[in-house]
């Protein structure tokens, strides 16, 4: 690349990209003063403070002994920065036996629209360790089965539990519900 189609990155046009703000989310989740963090990754307070309010940028050195201080990679609190203002996936049809039904996933939470007859049994899901389920009853009722305690969801109940626990569904009447993985770590 020759230095007339190169292209200089200017201070805004990073401002669009990155938004390093977040810093304070993670400096909160280790209970960490700015003074602490300074001491723990070498990086002046007037620095981090200026993060903080995305009054500056961080160089590659700063970021790996932020990083260091939080237990991360530098990738990561980088990828962190970065200003998503959404991560738009499109939904797919999933088939459990004779069950169709659509479904969108993410790293920290997975949903399911299912649409079911009268008598069909929803799920005979598998467990699910690391994550809570909910189940939200759009229209319709069903029965669901945690364990041996058995509870009758109408039009607009919803229950969360364990996802670590059997449990299954079944529908009383045609039904349309609404199910959502999430994460433990992500529980609310």
């Amino acid at each position: 690349m020759n230095k007339k189609s190169e292209k200089k990155i200017k201070i805004k046009d990073l401002a669009s990209i990155y938004d390093f703000s977040i810093l304070r989310e993670f400096r909160k989740r280790k209970s960490y003063t700015i003074t602490e963090l300074s001491k723990n990754s070498g990086v002046p307070v007037s620095t981090i403070s200026k993060l903080e309010r995305n009054k500056c940028f961080a160089e590659l050195t700063t970021l790996v002994r932020l990083s260091s201080s939080f237990g991360i990679e530098a990738s990561e609190l980088l990828r962190a920065a970065e200003r998503k203002y959404s991560d738009r996936k499109r939904a797919y049809i999933k088939k459990k036996g004779k069950l169709k039904y659509e479904e969108v996933s993410y790293p920290n939470i997975r949903v399911a629209i299912i649409e079911a007859k009268k008598g069909e049994e929803i799920f005979r899901p598998e467990i699910h360790r690391d994550d809570y389920e909910l189940c939200w009853v759009r229209k319709g009722k069903i029965k669901l089965f945690i364990g041996r305690v058995e509870e009758v969801l109408t039009n607009g109940d919803c229950a969360q539990f364990d996802a670590s626990l059997e449990h299954s569904y079944k529908a009383f009447e045609s039904s349309e519900i609404l199910i959502v993985h999430l994460a433990k770590e992500k529980k609310y």
